[in-house]
């Protein structure tokens, strides 16, 4: 029987692990644990593969989640257009509604996603919702809006624009 590794018997093995993780030094954690420095350089080496392979993992799933809901948005987006160039309301706002929901999807993703990523996806979907709410002028939606802005942390200026926009809206339709 092959002898246990001396981290993963040892009973305090969640909290050296963690120490291992946040950077501690490997020295004092070898005095005071009583395991090898060389096992401890070893172990922290494979908990930090495994940890950067989870993360790369979880944000590549993310980016495909988002390019393909950002494709479905510019799809539905010209579904809409072309139906309001035809005359055909009720799928124009099939359409819009569809679009909408989409693109809140991928609102949400938006901040667990990388800066690169973030960015350009930002710029798309702001570039999809502005269109949207213009084409709309549905104060409802862009009161919406507004709202989830504040809730994932936009700027208060880019807020309060998008709830000034959505009164104005409100004005022309009352």
């Amino acid at each position: 029987m092959a002898r246990p590794k001396a981290l993963a018997a040892h009973p305090d093995r969640d909290s050296i692990e963690a120490a291992l993780i946040e950077g501690r030094n490997i020295v004092e954690l070898s005095q005071s644990s009583g395991i090898s420095l060389s096992s401890l350089y070893r172990s922290k080496q494979a908990l930090l593969r495994d940890r950067e392979a989870a993360d790369t993992a979880e944000n590549l799933s993310r980016v495909s989640i988002a390019r393909r809901l950002a494709g479905i948005a510019a799809d539905l987006r010209h579904a809409r257009l072309t139906a309001g160039a035809k005359g055909q309301v009720r799928l124009q706002t099939l359409a819009a509604g569809e679009e909408r929901r989409v693109l809140g999807d991928l609102l949400s993703l938006v901040p667990e996603m990388d800066a690169a990523e973030t960015e350009a996806n930002a710029q798309a979907l702001g570039s999809a919702v502005g269109a949207l709410v213009r084409s709309r002028g549905d104060y409802l939606l862009t009161q919406e809006l507004a709202a989830q802005l504040r809730a994932r942390g936009a700027s208060e200026e880019l807020s309060a624009s998008v709830e000034d926009l959505a009164i104005r809206q409100k004005e022309k339709s009352q």
